[in-house]
């Protein structure tokens, strides 16, 4: 409580001196220092970033992937959105945009290493061996990107991470995701 209050009373400060106004990003515990009384009545807004979700938010998901692609630095904006590269995606990801976006940078710093004009698979491969099969992580896990879309495997979020401020040990709880399940079935 007391270190809520010291974090609320210097974000005050802070948009005070600086007279700017402050947007708080964070996890889902973030809400903690949102509902201090004396910041609550600051934040005019407030929006909930969720994961992605294929079920429940597959046109959001597409939109998102098309407005990254068009971002990039090619030409020809890369068509993530197509059902095997958004598929792969999300089995990489959890529908986690930080993983994804990190994801994404990173299969770009590829391709425009290698001199290329466009983002095409054998960079998410390059990737993905490099991020999720090096030094023994996932070793036995298949690369989404070398698999049909049938046989893609993927987990949603089950339960998403929390703060429990009445923990004697463990204040954050991690989220929990389902068992890797075949698209075809989900």
């Amino acid at each position: 409580m007391q270190e809520r209050q010291i974090i609320a009373n210097a974000l005050k400060f802070i948009s005070e001196e600086a007279k700017v106004p402050i947007v708080l990003v964070g996890m889902p515990w973030a809400i903690e220092i949102a509902d201090e009384p004396q910041w609550s009545s600051r934040l005019a807004r407030r929006h909930n970033i969720d994961y992605f979700n294929l079920q429940e938010g597959k046109r959001y998901y597409l939109q998102y992937l098309k407005s990254l692609a068009n971002q990039m630095p090619f030409d020809i904006p890369p068509k993530l959105e197509l059902a095997h590269t958004a598929i792969a995606l999300y089995a990489i990801s959890n529908g986690v945009n930080r993983t994804l976006k990190h994801f994404l940078l990173e299969s770009v710093k590829l391709a425009l290493l290698d001199g290329s004009k466009d983002l095409d698979n054998k960079y998410f491969i390059a990737t993905y061996n490099k991020l999720f099969t090096a030094n023994h992580k996932n070793k036995n896990s298949i690369n989404p990107f070398t698999q049909k879309v049938k046989d893609i495997k993927i987990s949603t979020l089950e339960k998403g991470s929390s703060y429990n401020s009445n923990a004697l040990n463990e204040m954050i709880t991690s989220p929990i995701f389902s068992a890797p399940t075949p698209i075809k079935q989900i």
